[in-house]
């Protein structure tokens, strides 16, 4: 599934080279069928984007929580739950 997603963002990075490209633009048929692969899965690829990032931010507070800071663990700690449950 999460190589399913990478894909599809992939494609959706391929799209908007696509949509700037002067041969693409001029072409109307081409340009109105990726104009509308790119509206799409654009939710998708956003909130994709949006699990990546959050995820990140799960494992960064994972590291600190193991870290010698003690102010900066219980921030960490106090966050973790807000980012899991988003």
């Amino acid at each position: 599934m999460l190589r399913k997603l990478y894909d599809v963002e992939r494609r959706f990075e391929d799209l908007e080279r696509l949509l700037v490209d002067p041969d693409v633009i001029v072409n109307r048929a081409d340009y109105t069928r990726l104009s509308k692969e790119h509206a799409e899965l654009a939710p998708v690829v956003r909130t994709f984007r949006v699990w990546k990032d959050v995820n990140a931010d799960v494992e960064g507070h994972k590291e600190i929580l193991e870290g010698d800071d003690d102010e900066l663990r219980e921030l960490a700690k106090a966050e973790l739950p807000a980012l899991r449950a988003r």
